[in-house]
């Protein structure tokens, strides 16, 4: 008997440093892919800033939009304008120190965008297992499921979660990421029952961190409505159920009573700062260019929904892992125990039914034709992640031995898939700087390109008057002395 659990001990200790290295390495892994990711088109307006973008920084809050019935873009997302502005503002120049400016561009965009990854897989990791030991074994073997489904490539199109932009990145990942901290000690209570208590100081945090979610990326506003939406059903039902013999005074009287503080605390200030934010919105210029018809925006949601899930083999994959899941669940477990995990399955395909039938309220925008696209279904991403996870680890860790070995290898199978799919040109950014790095030593005030690549641009800008923030933006970064105009005349 002490000979076996010797031997576990030692494959848990065994497991447990492979685990670390293989993050490790995987970290490493991808912040070299980060380096590997070109610029984009948006970084000018919102790093110099450009004139339409003052308006919201000059205004956090957007009360000018709303008093004076103004119009400009993007006014209720000042914190990820606050936070792209002042970041590109700084972390290039100290990067300076070190490196040459053109590479600090390029460091700058990856060290961000690998500080987010490494956030969420720990942000994730704890709201997947409830597990707040963040070195524990428990915990690792989550993050070790996890981590191949986050793609840099391969699948990034589909189901990335940090974005390749560096602009996206402020508007969709970091707001998300900021929103379920925002909720994960409410999480810890009530599903994990952990006993997590904010004091005075943490509750203004929290607070303001209410208003910095609601004020952040076009998706946390209507994520906190239907999170409430769905909290509330299910109160409602559960107090029905309780007290249905009651009078229907009784039984409001009842639900009222029912609820518990913390939802007040959480709820409340998300629900009117988000209801707030939706307004702010109504004042966005950019709804100006897409005048859409909302009918003829709802007749492009099932092929966008056809074509975000099934194009890449990456969901497809899920699909099914989760199916074969929920199968071996539902004949391991006992109902009870089953049970809870399986409404909390039917609670997220809820919120992912409702979050995706109300994205067209979101308007269109001529890139992204079929309304879905990896950013806007970043939320549905996540969940879709969770489901996975969490049910491989509730198998792996209740299984019986022998079932368990036979289990495992599907769950290598789908990683191997992803890390597989995962491939890298680690010289995809090379044409883009070394076209830099002509606009820097060129002796001209004008410079024409000729290379086969986009150079701070979605597109190849032939026409040196649509560069003009680009030229004042590498002037900006020290990388030319003076400002330089430049276009890409390649065929």
């Amino acid at each position: 008997m002490n000979l076996s659990l010797q031997k576990d001990n030692t494959l848990k200790k065994t497991l447990y440093i492979f685990f670390i290295v293989l993050l490790i390495s995987d970290i490493g892994y991808s912040f070299k892919q980060y380096l590997a990711n070109p610029l984009d088109w948006d970084m000018a307006g919102g790093i110099l800033p450009a004139d339409n973008v003052k308006p919201v920084l000059n205004n956090p809050i957007g009360t000018d939009a709303i008093l004076n019935n103004t119009e400009y873009p993007n006014p209720n997302r000042f914190f990820s304008h606050w936070a792209f502005y002042n970041y590109f503002n700084s972390m290039p120049f100290f990067l300076q120190k070190f490196m040459s400016p053109v590479d600090s561009i390029y460091w700058s965009c990856a060290i961000v965008k690998i500080l987010l990854h490494i956030a969420f897989l720990a942000v994730l990791g704890i709201l997947f297992s409830g597990n707040r030991k963040i070195f524990s074994f428990g915990f690792l073997l989550f993050l070790i499921i996890l981590t191949p489904l986050f793609q840099v490539y391969g699948y990034q199109n589909h189901m990335g979660i940090v974005d390749k932009s560096s602009t996206y990145l402020f508007f969709y990942p970091f707001p998300l990421l900021l929103l379920i901290i925002y909720y994960l000690p409410l999480v810890l209570n009530y599903y994990y029952n952990h006993s997590i208590k904010l004091n005075l100081f943490l509750k203004i945090i929290w607070l303001l961190l209410a208003l910095i979610i609601c004020l952040s990326g076009p998706l946390n506003p209507g994520i906190n409505l239907i999170i409430i939406l769905l909290v509330f059903l299910k109160l409602v039902f559960q107090n029905y159920k309780e007290h249905r013999g009651s009078g229907i005074k009784t039984q409001i009287v009842k639900f009222i009573k029912s609820i518990p503080a913390d939802y007040y605390f959480y709820f409340i200030p998300v629900l009117i700062l988000s209801v707030y934010s939706l307004i702010l919105g109504t004042h966005n210029d950019v709804n100006n260019l897409y005048q859409t018809p909302l009918s003829e925006i709802f007749l492009k949601l099932p092929n966008g929904i056809i074509r975000q899930f099934s194009q890449k083999p990456g969901f497809p994959v899920l699909f099914i892992a989760i199916t074969i899941n929920i199968i071996l669940l539902n004949k391991a477990f006992p109902k009870k125990e089953k049970s809870k995990l399986l409404n909390t399955y039917i609670q997220v395909l809820c919120f992912c039914l409702i979050y995706i039938l109300l994205l067209p309220f979101g308007g269109y925008r001529d890139y992204r034709p079929n309304i879905l696209r990896y950013d806007t279904i970043l939320p549905v991403t996540i969940l879709i992640f969770y489901v996975y996870v969490s049910s491989s680890v509730k198998l792996i860790k209740n299984l019986p031995v022998k079932k368990t070995l036979m289990y495992i290898p599907m769950v290598l199978l789908v990683s191997f898939i992803f890390t597989n799919a995962d491939k890298t040109d680690f010289k995809e950014n090379l044409c883009e700087k070394n076209a830099i790095l002509q606009i820097a030593s060129s002796p001209n005030d004008t410079v024409r390109l000729n290379c086969n690549c986009n150079v701070l641009s979605w597109k190849r800008i032939m026409n040196i008057n649509e560069n003009r923030e680009n030229s004042k933006l590498l002037l900006k970064w020290n990388i030319t002395g003076r400002l330089k105009y430049f276009s890409n005349n390649s065929d």
